[in-house]
């Protein structure tokens, strides 16, 4: 018989060792539960992220080639966005 087993039980209740352990547990089980939330966050703010950078990139290039095609109407342009 280990030591475990041979501490009494009172009210069919675990030992406070074993109480513990299962307490020590659920903390690790929450822990990682926690962390894959969290994880799982951050991947889809870089995925929202990575989605407007690449939308702000392709607006631009797309102004940046219309300006050079057409240089008087965007330096006009430009003064009325001030």
């Amino acid at each position: 018989m280990n030591k475990a087993q041979s501490k009494a039980q009172i009210f069919g209740a675990p030992a406070l060792e074993t109480a513990r352990n299962i307490d020590d547990s659920d903390t690790v089980l929450a822990i990682e539960a926690a962390r894959h939330r969290f994880n799982a966050s951050m991947r889809d703010l870089e995925n929202a992220f990575d989605a407007k950078a690449s939308e702000l990139r392709a607006a631009f290039v797309a102004e940046v080639l219309i300006s050079e095609r057409e240089p008087v109407a965007a330096i006009a342009d430009l003064g009325h966005h001030r």
